[in-house]
């Protein structure tokens, strides 16, 4: 009797620890920096792809308020040391003074330039799962899958997996429900690191490069300094 033929796919735990440990590593450095920005515990925002869903929607959307915030106050910085526009400048501190509705920031965010429209459209549909999630203490056990569905449904967008999830959302119509879980968690991973990544430049720009004799310091791209 011929032995039966050894399995060679890699079992589902072993795949989500693969995939969750190379999304970490890409994350990482950018969620590293928004910790320190934030003066939070380093691994306040990796451990998201272990805590259970609701937690994972409340810590990235009470981790966007502040960074946008952040990224108003800088423009508001930028206007009046400029001397380009004082009134807008400040409307721009009315509107963070007076705490208006946090889809309105994200909106006048968009508004300048300072976010790019896929991530308020990330911003607007995380709140709205957020929105959900707070609406009855009956739906805090809800899986991230299960609150975007149920959101989706009551909003009435073909488009809300999209915008929230991402590239991920392709692969929702055939997932199981242990897949689901997953690929909702790093959708909302990737899209939150995109968001974190763009607006802690706008706060924090990088330096100009150094210029020496007309000629940027880094040289052509692999020839290092340029002498002066």
């Amino acid at each position: 009797m011929s032995e039966p033929p050894v399995s060679t796919e890699v079992p589902f735990d072993e795949q989500v620890r693969r995939a969750y440990k190379v999304a970490r590593d890409h994350v990482t450095p950018t969620f590293d920096a928004a910790e320190d920005h934030l003066k939070v515990p380093r691994g306040t925002l990796t451990g998201v792809l272990d805590d259970i869903g609701f937690i994972v929607v409340m810590k990235m959307a009470t981790t966007i308020e502040p960074i946008l915030n952040d990224a108003l106050e800088a423009e508001i910085i930028r206007l009046r040391r400029g001397q380009e526009d004082l009134a807008k400048a400040q409307l721009l501190a009315d509107c963070i003074r007076s705490e208006a509705k946090f889809g309105k920031k994200a909106r006048l965010a968009r508004s300048l330039q300072l976010i790019e429209e896929k991530h308020l459209d990330f911003i607007e549909s995380l709140m709205a799962v957020r929105h959900h999630y707070a609406h009855h203490v009956s739906n805090l056990p809800l899986t991230i899958g299960e609150a975007a569905i149920k959101t989706r449904v009551r909003n009435n967008d073909k488009q809300f997996f999209n915008k929230l999830f991402g590239n991920a959302a392709g692969q929702l119509d055939t997932a199981s429900e242990e897949e689901l879980d997953v690929v909702t968690r790093l959708g909302l991973l990737w899209g939150f690191a995109g968001f974190l990544a763009s607006t802690l430049k706008v706060i924090r720009p990088p330096p100009p490069p150094k210029i020496y004799g007309g000629a940027i310091a880094s040289g052509p791209i692999g020839s290092g300094p340029i002498a002066g």
